[in-house]
């Protein structure tokens, strides 16, 4: 076995391929792959404003729009007046607990793909190749739900402050 194989099983990948040749004229493979996927998540979609004024504004947003969403969010203490580029990764999802990264909505999937194919060399002008697969697929996600509904202390750019919960 290989150091790659070895690598994809440490990682949880699915990867295996058989081929069998029949004759000259016939191939047949089976092969699987896939791999684990696991992946933080915004719960919803905000406003470029949001994320940055800088680029709200070179995207054709007016200063009056970026300014009257602004006004919105602090009318609801969604934001401070000085938190307009917290840049295009922010996430307010995620923070630190226990001194780790952590983000308190995942979501988690697998979706294995295995594939029967066989070639046939009819002649020396023509080919025919046929291939059936089938995929299945397993996952989910979690929220604050997951644990009992706490309410987490944010930071002074409202990313998730674990320390201490609310």
């Amino acid at each position: 076995m290989d150091g790659l194989t070895k690598l994809g099983q440490k990682l949880g990948l699915i990867l295996p391929k058989f081929q069998w040749k029949i004759n000259s004229r016939h191939l047949i493979s089976v092969g699987a792959n896939g791999a684990p996927q696991k992946h933080g998540q915004r719960s919803f979609k905000l406003p470029i404003a949001f994320y940055s004024e800088k680029n709200a504004l070179e995207n054709g947003v007016s200063q009056t729009q970026v300014d009257s969403f602004y006004q919105q969010q602090l009318s609801v203490g969604y934001t401070t007046i000085t938190q307009r580029e917290k840049g295009l990764r922010y996430n307010s999802h995620w923070g630190n607990l226990n001194g780790e990264k952590f983000n308190e909505r995942v979501n988690y999937y697998h979706k294995p793909l295995f594939s029967f194919s066989h070639y046939w060399n009819i002649s020396d002008k023509m080919n025919l190749s046929t291939v059936a697969y089938a995929s299945y697929g397993t996952g989910g996600g979690t929220s604050n739900n997951t644990f009992g509904g706490t309410a987490f202390a944010r930071d002074s750019m409202g990313l998730l402050n674990n320390a201490r919960c609310l």
